[in-house]
């Protein structure tokens, strides 16, 4: 009976280490367009009706918002609901503060550091071009993986677009230290051009690839090859336009690229 005992604990210790070994860990995100920008929001308009609809249905583990100022009782009810704030460097204009918030939920993270690095360029505008990052580690799996959020001005011509790309680029490298990198921000339907050098074939770096939605379109997140994608999609209203990607952790071996061009100094 002992002997008989002790194979099935041996059974069920192989059996739960296969299956620890297979089991794939999912991240939602959504992103938020908000036409709300120049005021806060409050709890009474209807975009905030919008995200508790939104939240609800998804339960989202990262949410990013773009160019939204928050009000103290509508960040109160997320919080509420079980997520965090990540402190995130404030574009500062003539007249409006563009505030654009990483939330996470706190079952899911650990927030383990944050930092940001501003663009510097004499033909940019002054402290307007940000990309700010945050380490994050899931609770589940102690898997860490970067986000990475690109803050930039109105309008950008193609060289300003490329300085900005390829300092991207090295900034990624240099900080995620080959961990998964998810990339957003506005760098899609703004600027062609900073999007494909993102994603162009580049020698030395772990690539960046687009999260593909429905009927072809593109999302607007990057990711390199540490993670896939399982579903995508947008959804469209009156107040806001809300893109959402689940992710998981890719179990495959992931190298730097050996072939492409050299990122330009």
């Amino acid at each position: 009976m002992k002997v008989t005992g002790a194979i099935w604990v041996c059974l069920l210790l192989i059996f739960a280490s296969c299956n620890n070994q297979g089991k794939k860990v999912s991240i939602s995100t959504i992103k938020f367009n908000c036409k709300y920008t120049s005021n806060p929001v409050h709890i009474n308009q209807p975009y905030f009706d919008t995200l508790q609809v939104f939240i609800s249905k998804l339960e989202p583990d990262l949410i990013s918002f773009k160019e939204t100022i928050f009000s103290d009782n509508c960040k109160s009810v997320i919080e509420a609901k079980g997520y965090q704030f990540i402190p995130i460097h404030h574009l500062q204009s003539d007249s409006n503060i563009f505030y654009s918030p990483i939330v996470y939920k706190s079952t899911s993270f650990t927030l383990l550091g944050s930092s940001f690095y501003i663009f510097k360029k004499e033909y940019l505008e002054k402290d307007k071009n940000i990309v700010s990052w945050f380490q994050l580690k899931n609770i589940q799996t102690g898997h860490v993986f970067y986000l990475f959020n690109l803050q930039l001005q109105r309008v950008l011509n193609n060289e300003q677009s490329e300085f900005i790309a390829y300092e991207v680029l090295r900034r990624i490298d240099n900080v995620s230290a080959g961990l998964p990198v998810i990339l957003i921000g506005d760098f899609f339907s703004q600027n062609t051009t900073l999007r494909k050098v993102l994603i162009n074939n580049w020698k030395g770096i772990y690539p960046l690839n687009e999260v593909n939605i429905v009927n072809g379109e593109i999302s607007e997140f990057l990711v390199n090859d540490f993670f896939d994608v399982i579903t995508s999609s947008v959804n469209t209203n009156k107040d806001s336009l809300v893109n959402n990607v689940e992710f998981k952790f890719s179990t495959q071996k992931i190298k730097r690229n050996k072939s492409g061009n050299t990122i330009p100094e």
